[in-house]
């Protein structure tokens, strides 16, 4: 009875275990030996989403080792000096994971519609599995009609699912005629489509790299600036000096130079067009020297190299999937290179300003005599080639009539002259009115051969007298260097004299502030003329 009393009790109290009254789950097995893998995604930006239709992958990056690549193929493209070698590993992935698309555009690939209006299709991956009806029967016509050398209305999804067939099927598409589409589409949309660029221009240098092809310099040449600015690995498309043309060396001097030429204070009151056609004509007379002669092939920058998988952000099969190596010279390390090619821009502009006839010159320095001599070589054939032009004008017959007599100037000849001018006066005019004439005023002294003339009130350009206290102290050679106060002031007057001049008019040279030399007359009879 005790047992029996004691179960009861026992009983009773398990009325409070709350784990017996809380329903059990049920076991389930998880069916993967592997734990759970976290994918990172990469979003768009938020420009990338508006209704432009621009879009980068939303897939997640699968994590690629060096490993997951075979097959290691290299070689060294002769058509780039800058490039010293290129290795490309085929992947060894055993899944395909876009194998259906490549089977679907070999099936689509001679497919046509006929002429329909334009759908709208939007996609980050787009696929033809993704589209409706009417979105492929527009697709089909569209690209139809681009083989025939016509660019209707499009947008980026059916843009990019036409640069996936052309990645994708190499054994339909000749390597030669697949970069020729790729230009062709670049040039056709890059103004209706503008954030093509960033895409086309990894693409465009991958593909080359693959297949082994040269730079598409000709096909690129009328926005060539486009390409390079836009690319991340400008030395790709900086291989053919000889026929790049001037977008190319437009980018080049870019590239290569500290001074923007394009903001120059005097490029806008002059004629642009001749302006930037002496400029990048004469610096391709030079990038063309430097190339031919080695120097911008140099060893001073350092060997740099790139690894990273081919045609980002694009549909790739496991058939064309593959890891790019690239071992290559970088000019932007070129340190020395850059700082030669930036004075030869301020000393070509300072010649365009002598031929257009604006007096200011900018401050060269570091500029090699071979360099400067190219660039005078070239404005000597323009100054020849004006004189010649000048010569072949005929003058009509009536202007010589208003042609001065070609006579030896006589000093003796123009006092008889003002000696009978005199006489012819007082014959015409009444004794008052003569007296008049003839009266001088004594009080106003002229300035004599030594003393400048006085020009009124002298623009201070906005410095105030302790700014032009110091510029004075500099232009006398006295030592300037005191410290913050005196930087902030040099500062003032360079910023002063950059909006007069175009260009700064002091620096430092490690002991004390100096004038530049082109600046040395100028300066002091301005301040000549302030402090009298």
């Amino acid at each position: 009875m005790n047992e029996n009393n004691g179960n009861s009790h026992s009983e009773r109290d398990d009325f409070w275990d709350i784990d017996k009254l809380v329903p059990k789950k049920k076991t389930v097995l998880n069916q993967f030996a592997t734990k759970p893998h976290t994918a990172l995604y990469e979003l768009p930006e938020k420009n990338d989403t508006e209704g432009d239709g621009a879009h980068r992958r939303l897939t997640p990056e699968r994590s690629v080792s060096d490993s997951s690549f075979v097959d290691e193929e290299s070689y060294v493209p002769d058509w780039n000096p800058l490039i010293k070698k290129v290795s490309i590993k085929r992947s060894n992935d055993k899944y395909d994971f876009y194998g259906n698309f490549r089977k679907a555009a070999l099936l689509y690939y001679d497919y046509k519609t006929n002429k329909c209006d334009y759908t709208p299709f939007f996609s980050y991956m787009p696929q033809y599995s993704q589209m409706s009806t009417e979105q492929k029967n527009y697709y089909f016509y569209w690209r139809s009609e681009l083989r025939r050398g016509k660019y209707p209305k499009t947008d980026y999804s059916y843009l990019y699912l036409l640069v996936y067939e052309i990645l994708n099927l190499p054994d339909r598409i000749p390597a030669d005629e697949g970069l020729k589409m790729l230009c062709s589409l670049w040039r056709a949309y890059r103004r209706e489509l503008p954030k093509l660029g960033t895409n086309f221009s990894f693409w465009i240098q991958d593909y080359c790299f693959v297949h082994r092809l040269a730079c598409p310099s000709e096909e690129l040449h009328d926005f060539m600036f486009e390409a390079i600015s836009s690319s991340s690995f400008k030395e790709f498309y900086l291989s053919d000096f000889e026929n790049v043309g001037a977008g190319g060396v437009d980018s080049m001097v870019a590239f290569l130079s500290d001074y923007d030429w394009r903001r120059g204070k005097f490029i806008e009151e002059s004629d642009a067009d001749t302006y930037k056609k002496h400029m990048l004509t004469a610096m391709k007379s030079l990038i063309l020297h430097l190339a031919r002669c080695g120097e911008l092939y140099g060893t001073e920058a350092d060997t740099q190299v790139i690894k990273r998988n081919a045609f980002p952000n694009s549909l790739c099969t496991h058939s064309v999937k593959c890891r790019l190596e690239i071992e290559y010279i970088s000019l932007k390390e070129a340190q020395k290179l850059r700082s030669q090619v930036t004075a030869a821009v301020r000393y070509t502009e300072n010649k365009i300003r002598a031929h257009l006839g604006v007096k200011s010159r900018l401050c060269v320095k570091d500029l090699p005599d071979g360099y400067k001599r190219i660039i005078d070589e070239y404005f000597t054939l323009v100054s020849d080639k004006d004189e010649r032009i000048r010569a072949r004008q005929s003058i009509p017959e009536y202007e010589k009539l208003y042609d001065a007599p070609i006579e030896k100037l006589s000093f003796d000849g123009a006092d008889e002259i003002e000696r009978a001018s005199w006489e012819t006066t007082k014959r015409l005019v009444v004794e008052e009115e003569a007296e008049e004439v003839y009266k001088t005023d004594e009080a106003t002294p002229k300035p004599t051969a030594d003393e400048p003339e006085s020009g009124g009130d002298v623009d201070t350009f906005g410095l105030s007298e302790e700014d032009i206290a110091l510029l004075l102290r500099i232009s006398n050679g006295e030592n300037t260097d005191d410290g913050l106060d005196t930087e902030a002031a040099v500062e003032r007057i360079n910023e002063a004299f950059s909006d007069v001049m175009g260009d700064v008019i002091l620096y430092h040279d490690s002991e004390k502030y100096n004038i530049y030399d082109d600046y040395t007359e100028e300066i002091g009879q301005w301040l000549l003329k302030i402090t009298k």
